[in-house]
């Protein structure tokens, strides 16, 4: 392999370290496929639980953009990563249902809100 290709990809790795914890970002509906039928969910309740991750996201991305002009960014950064983190664990392990289920897809949105915009 040639200097171009070591000096890409260590660009790559340089410029991509912070972006560790986007690399989960919304595939939670792959997961949904598998629990539509463990929670006996109709296809409309599997794309609210869909669908509302990227509900919240929308609704929380102007709210927690205009707080990083108020606030360090890396605190929202920091507090959006840890919501984000929570949400997923809580998913995983907690969610037994539709509403418990809609409850932490919509706060894996708000957290990805809170992680991806300010951390650009």
């Amino acid at each position: 392999m040639g200097i171009a290709y070591e000096r890409s990809v260590g660009f790559y790795k340089d410029a991509h370290t912070h972006d560790r914890p986007m690399l989960v970002m919304p595939r939670g509906s792959c997961v949904v496929k598998v629990r539509t039928g463990a929670w006996s969910l109709s296809n409309t309740e599997a794309g609210w639980i869909s669908g509302i991750y990227y509900a919240a996201y929308t609704i929380v991305v102007p709210l927690l953009s205009s707080l990083t002009d108020r606030v360090d960014p890396k605190r929202v950064y920091l507090g959006s990563v840890a919501l984000t983190a929570v949400a997923f664990a809580g998913f995983a392990w907690v969610a037994t249902g539709f509403w418990s289920a809609l409850v932490f897809r919509a706060l894996m949105g708000a957290g990805w809100a809170g992680s991806y915009m300010p951390g650009l």
